[in-house]
């Protein structure tokens, strides 16, 4: 009975003539910008902080958004059981519709060639038109996964409840079933190769494994779970970030598979100070790729690496990153990170020095932004499912702006930097960035409040700036910096060692 229920759906497709979209061509179609989760933007992001307009949503925006083929914003809403919507939003921030999904809606959203909008609820992937309109709908074996991914024939992929791959062709079906061994799988996001047909995916600890688009398993590469979502490079490899088992003694190891399953590259991180690596790393369009990892003194690094596995540059950050890095058609970065009840957006430019540093109080980002044709970036915030009476929740930022007014609470253009390395012995490199054209005055001083040194007396334009101090014969010790800029005054503590 289910084979002939499954026929009679299938030639009912076939009489409909309808055949399965592709990845659409826009912006940002999908979480993470491509089938490879490469986090690459096509277009330039902001330079500045500007705020071109925020939304409000009680219970906030848990993801996206992504952009559909008019331009306009689609994203999710969020509260547990509250929440059962997709919206549209143009780009100047004006709802176009909103459709009821009628279950909660808590995964990834993606736009196809055809129009469709593709997104899945607690027990089914939808798919809707540009208009908002219903289209199909899917329910899985079991609950699907929050993420899915699409290849060049149209093929969903995704997993069904706790060790299942399910490849699903809209109009017709489940083409196949991939079973896992391991009750341990966590998928996170599918990679697509379109270019070698496979798919990758993290099976439990048993490592990366590798699909060929028929369901059959290439080949299985042994390591820990992932810390985070995998990426594909400019030569067709991945890049994964796996646990390290006993990492204080083993250190931690960022690998390059190619996609016969054969180690091309391990990068290996300074194992007597690691502390994990919790950022999904980025591969920009001139090959370098980015990390995040932290030390034990604290600190928190970006770093840069060419496709050589050379270090660019590496900058220090307030804490850990924990959102994935996004990379601009400029080799801008953007991410961030959460310091006690409060969320910081950063911008770095090519050469890793830091463009701007958004605060954003009492509300989290853990998703991927998004950056339009016309070089604005999109901002997801929330809470938590259960916090409500949020606002500002929304935010697009633009450097094409003008007249705009600027919430106070949500921009700072003034920041000073922890130095870097800190501690340090004999230099140290200390950042600050300007809102605007001032009298700029950088001074280090002892214990005592003796200044010891003036690193910076002159009147100076809006931007970043990085300056170096060296400690030359100054004893070991902690002493202070100083930035005063206008009414901007502040002091950070840094430590000599020798």
């Amino acid at each position: 009975m289910k084979k002939l229920i499954l026929l009679i759906i299938f030639l009912s497709f076939e009489m409909m003539g309808q055949q399965p979209g592709q990845l659409a061509d826009t912006p940002c179609p999908m979480y993470r910008y491509d089938q490879g989760a490469s986090g690459r933007a096509k277009y330039a992001g902001p330079r500045t902080a500007k705020i071109k307009w925020t939304k409000d949503f009680n219970y906030g925006v848990p993801g996206g958004p992504v952009i559909d083929l008019n331009g306009n914003l689609i994203f999710g809403g969020n509260g547990q059981f509250t929440s059962k919507s997709i919206y549209c939003y143009s780009k100047e921030g004006e709802l176009l519709w909103e459709y009821d999904a009628g279950e909660w809606t808590i995964g990834a959203i993606m736009v196809t060639s055809d129009s469709l909008i593709v997104f899945v609820t607690m027990h089914h992937i939808n798919a809707i038109d540009h208009n908002g309109q219903f289209v199909w709908k899917y329910k899985p074996p079991s609950d699907p996964s929050y993420y899915f991914n699409i290849d060049d024939e149209g093929n969903l992929y995704f997993q069904s409840g706790v060790n299942s791959l399910i490849c699903y062709r809209p109009y017709e079906g489940i083409k196949w079933v991939y079973e896992f061994e391991s009750d341990n799988y966590y998928l996170r996001f599918p990679i697509i190769s379109n270019a070698d047909s496979l798919v990758y995916f993290m099976a439990g600890d048993h490592g990366l494994s590798a699909l060929d688009f028929e369901g059959n398993l290439k080949w299985t590469y042994p390591c820990q779970a992932f810390e985070n979502i995998p990426v594909l490079n400019q030569r067709g490899n991945i890049i994964l970030q796996p646990k390290s088992y006993q990492w204080w003694i083993n250190g931690w190891k960022i690998l390059e598979i190619t996609p016969e399953g054969e180690l091309f590259r391990t990068t290996e991180i300074d194992s007597s100070f690691v502390l994990g690596i919790k950022a999904s790393t980025t591969v920009d369009l001139n090959g370098n790729w980015y990390y995040n990892y932290s030390d034990n003194k604290p600190s928190f690094y970006l770093v840069s690496m060419d496709s050589l596995n050379n270090t660019n540059w590496e900058a220090v950050i307030d804490q850990q990153i924990n959102s994935p890095i996004v990379s601009d058609a400029e080799g801008k970065v953007y991410f961030s990170v959460e310091l006690f009840d409060s969320t910081y957006i950063y911008c770095f430019d090519s050469d890793g020095l830091q463009l701007w540093k958004l605060g954003l109080d009492w509300l989290f980002n853990d998703c991927t932004f998004t950056i339009d044709s016309e070089g604005t970036l999109y901002i997801a915030l929330y809470r938590s499912s259960l916090s409500g009476d949020l606002t500002k929740t929304l935010i697009a930022i633009s450097d094409n702006i003008s007249g705009m007014e600027q919430p106070e609470k949500l921009l700072s253009g003034y920041t000073l930097a922890q130095n870097y390395p800190n501690p340090f012995n004999p230099e140290t490199t200390i950042e600050y960035t300007l809102e605007k054209r001032e009298q700029v005055n950088l001074k280090v001083y002892d214990l005592l409040g003796r200044e010891l040194a003036v690193l910076v007396n002159e009147v100076q334009e809006a931007g970043s700036r990085r300056v170096r101090f060296a400690a030359g014969e100054l004893p070991a010790g902690v002493y202070f910096y100083t930035l005063r800029a206008g009414d901007f005054v502040q002091t950070k503590k840094m430590c000599l060692l020798k």
